[in-house]
């Protein structure tokens, strides 16, 4: 559990141990399945057509999975908690401080030709699905992004490419790019107010697909680069507990001005002093 606090001022930050509540995972075929790797910080699976990795202290999340080794690959974090400690003010977080970043290219490409007649079909999916609880309500944001083709004797008959935002209580989904090779989407969570001694616990998951229906497609779902968190606290709050080692992706807003007010105010001090100084020829 990670704690804020609002402070007014400059302070010093302490830090912690990293808290339990926090897990990455990464796993291969299926939530259910075998192939899972789960760590306080950092977990990566490699295997034949498919990769996944997670990194708690960077924010950053990746999965790729590859016709025909492989249908699915996950990663994520689970039960990640952010704590406004008692005797704080409410903390405010305006829309879009909390959110992910996700990147991915797709390959879809027939077999090779041989005699006769052949119809082939390949598809692939990458979903990002991040929620927030604050035990009485929850926020969720999720993308999926499908692609398909049909061939039919090498030549493209027909293409699918669909996007699907699934929202709850004010989740966003923005498909900033999404065609038959590359995707950009951002998730992101509404305008929230972290009340003192209230908990919010953030949960992400990614997750690529493929599927062909014959031998010899080329299917390839690729969020190797991907995915980015990023929690934008307000000013004059920050971190007072920090998971053993630099949350990256938790940035903090300076006091708008705070140094340079603090030497306007010197210099000005200074200013006074002279004035009321008495001058002597001596």
């Amino acid at each position: 559990m990670l704690k804020l606090v609002r402070y007014i001022g400059l302070c010093a930050l302490a830090a912690s141990n990293l808290a339990t509540a926090a897990t990455v995972f990464v796993q291969y075929p299926d939530p259910g399945g075998p192939g899972i790797t789960r760590h306080p910080t950092f977990a990566t699976l490699p295997g034949p057509g498919f990769f996944a990795e997670a990194d708690l202290l960077n924010g950053l999340f990746k999965a790729r999975s590859e016709s025909p080794d492989a249908s699915f690959a996950y990663a994520g974090l689970q039960g990640f908690t952010f704590t406004n400690p008692l005797g704080n003010a409410p903390i405010l977080l305006p829309a879009g401080a909390l959110g992910v970043n996700i990147t991915g290219l797709y390959t879809l490409d027939p077999p090779a030709i041989g005699g006769g007649s052949l119809d082939s079909a390949g598809g692939a999916n990458i979903i990002g699905v991040l929620s927030v609880n604050d035990g009485s309500v929850g926020r969720v944001a999720r993308g999926d992004h499908t692609i398909g083709t049909r061939w039919v004797n090498g030549a493209v008959l027909n293409t699918t490419n669909t996007t699907t935002p699934t929202t709850l209580n004010g989740g966003t989904v923005l498909f900033n790019k999404a065609t038959l090779t590359d995707l950009d989407m951002t998730l992101l969570m509404p305008a929230m107010t972290i009340d003192p001694g209230e908990t919010l616990e953030i949960t992400f998951s990614l997750q690529t697909i493929q599927g062909a229906n014959s031998a010899g497609v080329k299917s390839l779902a690729d969020a190797s680069n991907s995915a980015q968190l990023f929690f934008n606290l307000p000013a004059g709050v920050s971190l007072i507990d920090n998971a053993g080692g630099t949350l990256t992706w938790v940035k903090p807003v300076p006091l708008p001005g705070a140094f340079s007010l603090f030497g306007i105010a010197l210099a000005g001090m200074a200013v006074r002093l002279r004035r009321a100084t008495p001058h002597s020829d001596c």
